[in-house]
């Protein structure tokens, strides 16, 4: 039997590289929030009709996974984290704090040049509104 290897495009983090990269996000947490913003994240899954209200339909299915669930809907493994964003401000009646996010994202590898990586990122946007009255906690239901 041959041994099972990772997903090409993947990366596998050991307690060293663990340990190099939580350090790395710490940093960028800590200045991100000295500024003001705020961490987030979505869900890594999300709608097709999202992402194709943005990029469009055929471009979203040629550069992501996408695929069916039970139901038949459409999903996609979110490509970037501005259309989530979106979903997630109008979700709380649009209004959002300044906000970053650091984490993975997914694009399928062949509508990349170069090396086929997975990709992780820093994300900010600083074009939302940061105050204390407009900073609202979703509670969970």
């Amino acid at each position: 039997m041959s041994m099972i290897k990772s997903v090409r495009g993947t990366r596998d983090f050991y307690p060293e590289d663990m340990s190099t990269r939580q350090w790395l996000y710490r940093q960028i947490r800590r200045v991100s929030e000295s500024f003001g913003y705020q961490e987030y994240d979505g869900p890594f899954l999300e709608r097709l009709e999202l992402y194709a209200a943005k990029l469009g339909e055929e471009l979203v299915k040629e550069q992501s996974y996408v695929f069916s669930d039970r139901s038949g809907e459409m999903i996609t493994l979110r490509p970037e984290l501005t259309s989530s964003l979106a979903r997630m401000v109008a979700q709380l009646g649009g209004v959002a704090p300044l906000c970053h996010s650091a984490g993975g994202l997914s694009a399928h590898s062949g509508a990349m040049s170069g090396p086929k990586k997975a990709v992780h990122v820093n994300s900010s946007s600083g074009t939302l509104i940061s105050s204390a009255s407009t900073r609202r906690k979703r509670t969970p239901k």
